[in-house]
């Protein structure tokens, strides 16, 4: 458990958390970071190879781009997110969403039950607050980048009110939504055309992150820093938007 009292603040503008639907690409974000980032993946999912190759395609070094991984049990995932390396520019967690698996499976020493969601949830979602705050602060220590990646859930805010949120156990969604600077979406967006006949029709998708709330979706840009309601999907132009917002004399 984390030694210092738990408290929602901004710090600088360091904390993302970027969410979507599973397997929509989340993951290749990663390798569109900065070229001179130092990156350390805590890889929950298994599925970084196609981001480490596109890193690499893109002219990143093999070794800038490192990862915790084979994370199968709480143990390890206590190991990995407990003492991050040290040095480095850029901390992924991929994904949060899986971590809830590791932590019920440690709340309930790996029995194969049904689970009571009354007190199993809240178990659950304290560890991964108290987990993921800790992770915060060696991030924030450092004054690197943090991003966490989760998938994406519809959470029922009144009745007959549904909005996308974050995948992540109880209160854990809302408090890790609390603790980041940036909250953004990933989305699909329709590219229209037109047909062999001049009729509009959808001839490609373009993926975007959405920055700005609606009555569905869950988002948030505390900086002010990027554009609305989307951003390219492009790590290294939303680093170089916020900073340059941060460091604006203008800023306060």
């Amino acid at each position: 458990m984390s030694d210092t009292p738990f408290e929602h603040r901004s710090f600088g503008s360091r904390l993302m958390a970027i969410y979507g639907d599973q397997g929509c690409g989340k993951t290749s974000l990663i390798a569109t970071a900065p070229l001179t980032f130092r990156i350390h993946v805590i890889d929950l999912d298994g599925g970084l190879e196609s981001a480490q190759n596109a890193w690499i395609k893109r002219g990143g070094s093999p070794q800038n781009l490192t990862s915790a991984s084979d994370i199968t049990s709480f143990a390890k995932l206590h190991a990995a997110m407990w003492t991050l390396p040290p040095d480095k520019d850029l901390y992924v967690l991929d994904t949060y969403t899986t971590a809830m698996k590791l932590f019920k499976s440690h709340i309930q020493k790996d029995k194969i039950e049904i689970t009571d969601w009354m007190k199993v949830g809240g178990k659950i979602s304290g560890l991964a607050i108290d987990y993921f705050d800790h992770f915060r602060r060696q991030v924030l220590a450092t004054k690197a980048w943090g991003l966490v990646l989760c998938q994406d859930k519809l959470k029922t805010i009144e009745p007959e009110v549904e909005r996308l949120c974050l995948d992540l156990v109880g209160a854990a969604g809302r408090d890790v939504a609390g603790m980041v600077d940036f909250l953004l979406h990933y989305e699909r967006q329709r590219v229209v055309g037109k047909d062999p006949d001049g009729k509009p029709s959808i001839v490609d998708w373009k993926r975007v992150l959405r920055t700005q709330e609606t009555p569905a979706t869950m988002a948030k840009d505390r900086s002010g820093a990027l554009a609305t309601p989307y951003e390219v999907c492009d790590l290294a132009s939303l680093f170089t938007k916020i900073d340059k917002k941060r460091n604006s004399p203008t800023t306060t």
